[in-house]
């Protein structure tokens, strides 16, 4: 298992070796080991880098990180509140989801059991409650990669424009609906004042767990929509999102 960890740092460039040492590298490089969260950031920026998603839109090859970015743009696009996806319907649930280059996004079982704990390291899955779904089954929350990425991004009061927020964090996770890999994977773009079910649960947790607060300022020109289950005709609508917690503290 060491082996085969070391394996996959080296491919992601994480790690690197010289002689009978091993040294840390590319986004690992600034770690120390002490922060966990710290580390899934790093993994999953190493996750996203252009040269490890070569391969992305043939669904026949699983060389650098294709095949997860893949499984991860096909999941993001389901509703975390509705959906919850297991070892016995991740194939029918992904069928058609993307171009027919890429299919498919998760091949079979042993993928799947490897997909999830992947997912939930890089903050985008968590495990369904029972009343959802089975063991193994779960369903697509990415409120540890959003919260992350917004913390890392912008420091404690500062008022972010809706627009920024969303145009930023699709760029910075490219396999939100919308962002560069799930549209061009052919995964359906929500639109660009549309925040989409996966990133409206991510942004509805920051509001309700303290560490996003949202305004609507009466002469915006835009506004971004959030989806809520609880009354899915009248989205939210904001126009500035407030960051209220230090990402270091």
């Amino acid at each position: 298992m060491v082996d085969l960890a070391i394996k996959t740092l080296e491919d992601l460039r994480m790690l690197q070796r010289s002689d009978d040492s091993i040294s840390l590298s590319g986004h690992a490089a600034s770690l120390d080991g002490s922060d966990w969260s710290a580390f899934c950031s790093a993994l999953r920026k190493a996750v996203f880098e252009p040269y490890q998603n070569e391969a992305l839109a043939d669904g026949g090859k699983a060389t650098g990180s294709a095949d997860l970015v893949r499984g991860l743009c096909w999941f993001l696009s389901l509703d975390p509140t509705a959906v919850a996806v297991g070892p016995s319907d991740f194939e029918d649930l992904q069928k058609e989801a993307l171009i027919p280059e890429a299919r498919p996004a998760i091949a079979n079982k042993e993928r799947w059991s490897n997909f999830g704990p992947w997912a939930s390291t890089l903050g985008f899955a968590a495990t369904a409650l029972p009343t959802m779904g089975g063991a193994s089954s779960y369903v697509a929350d990415c409120t540890v990669a959003v919260r992350q990425t917004i913390l890392e991004t912008w420091r404690p009061d500062e008022h972010v424009n809706t627009m920024v927020l969303l145009s930023t964090l699709r760029e910075k996770i490219p396999v939100l609906p919308g962002g560069s890999y799930s549209r061009s994977l052919g995964v359906k773009d929500p639109g660009d004042t549309q925040a989409g079910r996966s990133l409206s649960f991510a942004l509805l947790r920051g509001q309700e767990e303290g560490w996003l607060k949202f305004e609507r300022e009466a002469d915006a020109h835009y506004l971004l929509h959030i989806y809520d289950p609880e009354r899915p005709a009248t989205p939210h609508s904001f126009s500035t999102v407030i960051v209220l917690e230090d990402g270091n503290g």
